[in-house]
């Protein structure tokens, strides 16, 4: 009740909450939007995005993203539905939900209404026409309720009973009447969900094979690949004779898969720095490559600002009399503290898989597939796809 009437105590509560939620890696309470906090006027401005401040909701989901915490914004309920065959409504859900998508949004909880409305077609309406791409989520309290959900297309479902096992065998009958397309697209979205709620590295992981079992995994790396600029169109690296590669990786451990598609190529030669072993990235004289193509690679690396400036620094400095391409396996954020004449292809994931995939894209032998799925700033929006032309046999050796 305090924090009704005081704007600190209220931001105090939403980042504990923030915390509590980051125990379940997802976020399920009202601390992005419910209507049943709604009981007052006071309570509605400060719980209804519909009619709070935006920049608050956004800066929330990013700080839920920061902890590694699935955000599932409640915005579909009824009185949303029963319009739900007016194009002005429909574009004002879109409204109202792009902002947050662009802000990182995760999941999108739906309420069982939507599920028993049997004139919406869920995987249409929020892939197709909202053009969201993260997990759909709701919660079921009968068997019945649960094939519904299946069969209109959410991702992940929150059972409200304690016959657990009668719903698991039900949940297997279900998806077995799916395209293997759709269930694909199913997996894939809740393991890299899984995976991005994991705040250990990939290289820690103990579990981690079993993922690239999952069909058409691989699509997807292709699918979420983006070239995000393209300086001077340096990409693809045609002329390659005698040409002087320096491949600059930082990470924990060095990148066998991609180095060895980049060896059928072009010559190069490698620095790797074990990020494990130092808190800093290191840099070193500009002179020593005065006239070689560097690549830089980042593995699973954070960039902060206050310990990572000289690198940044010395990144761009680079780039303005060299040509420099940059590879960022992991937090497309990173992207944002370079200049433009740096050259950037964002991978979301390091994957022996997508270390050669990478090297394809640098060499022509492959493109970029994606879009950046967020908006990091003015420049680097949500949208930003860059495409090159296929100039060379992909190696499949």
């Amino acid at each position: 009740l305090a924090a009704s009437d005081n704007d600190q105590i209220k931001r105090n509560l939403e980042s504990q909450f923030i915390l509590q939620q980051s125990v379940l890696g997802i976020n399920f309470s009202a601390s992005i939007y419910n209507q049943d906090y709604l009981i007052s006027a006071d309570w509605d401005d400060a719980y209804d995005f519909k009619n709070g401040d935006h920049t608050f909701y956004k800066n929330r989901i990013q700080a839920l993203n920061d902890n590694r915490t699935i955000s599932a914004l409640k915005v579909f309920d009824q009185a949303i539905i029963s319009e739900i065959d007016s194009t002005s409504s429909i574009d004002s859900i879109y409204q109202r939900i792009t902002p947050y998508s662009s802000s990182g949004l995760s999941a999108i909880h739906i309420d069982s209404s939507i599920i028993n409305n049997s004139t919406l077609d869920i995987r249409n309406f929020f892939q197709n026409i909202l053009r969201f791409s993260g997990l759909l989520v709701t919660e079921v309290n009968s068997l019945v309720g649960l094939s519904k959900a299946v069969e209109q297309g959410i991702d992940l479902v929150v059972v409200n009973d304690n016959a657990i096992a009668e719903y698991q065998n039900k949940m297997g009958e279900v998806t077995e009447r799916l395209t293997s397309r759709i269930q694909n697209q199913t997996h894939q979205k809740v393991l890299l969900a899984k995976y991005w709620m994991n705040s250990d590295p990939i290289s820690e992981q103990v579990d981690y094979d079993p993922w690239m079992a999952i069909p058409a995994a691989q699509d997807l790396d292709e699918g979420s690949t983006v070239l995000v600029n393209n300086y001077r169109e340096l990409l693809p690296f045609t002329a390659t004779y005698k040409r002087d590669f320096r491949l600059l990786s930082y990470g924990p451990e060095p990148l066998d898969s991609m180095e060895y598609i980049m060896g059928k190529f072009a010559g190069y030669k490698r620095n790797f720095y074990n990020s494990q072993f130092s808190t800093e990235l290191n840099t070193f004289n500009l002179a020593r490559y005065r006239f070689a193509t560097i690549i830089i690679t980042l593995d699973g690396i954070d960039l902060d600002m206050q310990k990572d400036s000289s690198f940044v620094r010395f990144v761009n400095d680079m780039s303005n009399t060299r040509k420099v391409a940059l590879v960022n396996f992991g937090n497309p954020k990173n992207l944002v503290h370079f200049d433009s004449t740096v050259t950037q292809l964002q991978l979301f994931r390091r994957t022996p898989h997508t270390e050669v995939l990478a090297a394809h894209i640098l060499f022509g032998g492959a493109s970029g597939k994606g879009q950046l799925p967020v908006d990091l700033n003015r420049s680097l929006v949500s949208g930003t796809a860059i495409s090159t032309p296929l100039t060379r046999w992909r190696s499949v050796s």
